[in-house]
């Protein structure tokens, strides 16, 4: 199976991988999308988890989690959507996200842009089916100054789902004042996510 694949990004070291064009058969730290979350952890945790970062959107569609811990492999953090009220936890969307350091293998902003077009280039190796955007460098709308960006490669599948490898790239004063750290970040997501988040 290609779920070792979103493993493999993190890694750089890529082997021969058999081609696919369906993003749910691909995970991240062992999720995703269409898994329950109540694989993964028990109802109290998955409530305990839940972030109020996207309040400003449409109320009642999704709701957002985000997990972080010893036991992941790859990744610092990982953000999961659900629909709203939805009982299983059923993963609409999920993201990887690894923060920079000097003991790690992205150690600035510099090295996410190799990586991420390193990454870039293997996934249109292995997804022939798909439509590839960017790299894209958007301001993000928390730093009303216009100093902070962040950068996208997006991949869009034909069962309406993409995959978006993102650099975000903090001003010093957001990091500062507003906690943020710059990181390297990769998304699965349905198009009807995507269209909420956005």
């Amino acid at each position: 199976m290609m779920k070792s694949l979103l493993i493999l990004f993190l890694t750089f070291s890529f082997q021969t991988l058999t081609k696919a064009d369906d993003i749910r058969d691909f995970e991240i730290e062992g999720m995703s999308i269409g898994d329950s979350l109540l694989n993964f952890y028990n109802e109290k945790t998955i409530l305990k988890n839940i972030v109020d970062w996207y309040d400003d959107n449409e109320k009642n569609r999704y709701l957002s989690f985000a997990f972080g811990g010893k036991n992941f492999n790859k990744y610092d953090y990982v953000d999961v959507w659900t629909k709203y009220n939805d009982k299983d936890y059923k993963i609409e969307a999920i993201s990887g996200v690894l923060y920079f350091g000097k003991n790690k293998d992205m150690k600035d902003i510099q090295d996410c842009y190799v990586k991420q077009k390193k990454i870039a280039n293997e996934i249109s190796k292995l997804f022939t089916n798909t439509q590839k955007e960017g790299p894209v460098i958007n301001n993000h709308n928390f730093d009303k100054t216009g100093n902070s960006t962040y950068t996208d490669i997006y991949f869009y599948f034909k069962n309406d789902y993409d995959i978006t490898i993102s650099c975000y790239d903090w001003s010093m004063e957001q990091e500062d004042e507003g906690n943020r750290k710059d990181h390297f970040a990769i998304f699965m997501r349905s198009t009807e996510v995507g269209i909420w988040l956005d």
